[in-house]
């Protein structure tokens, strides 16, 4: 953090609150900046919250977009990567002594 408004904050909660804000952006489209001004004007006083506490919580929201998974958790990826090879095909090639068999 570059010791900006959350160096006041306990990070966890800034933590939160930019996780909060990415999950809203997400969820909710508008812009993080919206979101972002929204969440840290939530607090028990509301009002308009600090520039640079708002340019704080989207710049790391930000960031915790770019490091999530584009379809959601890792085992969702997994799982969709996986298709093709989970299930087998609808035909299966027999060797030549079970062509004879038949």
């Amino acid at each position: 953090m570059t010791g900006g408004p959350e160096s006041v904050i306990d990070p966890a909660q800034f933590e939160r609150a930019a996780g909060a804000v990415a999950m809203r952006f997400r969820d909710r489209g508008g812009t993080l900046r919206d979101h972002a001004a929204a969440i840290a004007g939530a607090g028990p006083g509301g009002g308009a919250a600090p520039d640079a506490l708002v340019a704080e919580l989207e710049a790391r929201a930000r960031a915790l977009l770019a490091a999530a998974p584009a379809h959601g958790d890792p085992v969702e990826l997994s799982s969709i990567d996986s298709f093709p090879a989970s299930d087998p095909p609808s035909w299966i090639a027999r060797g030549p002594a079970e062509r004879e068999a038949r």
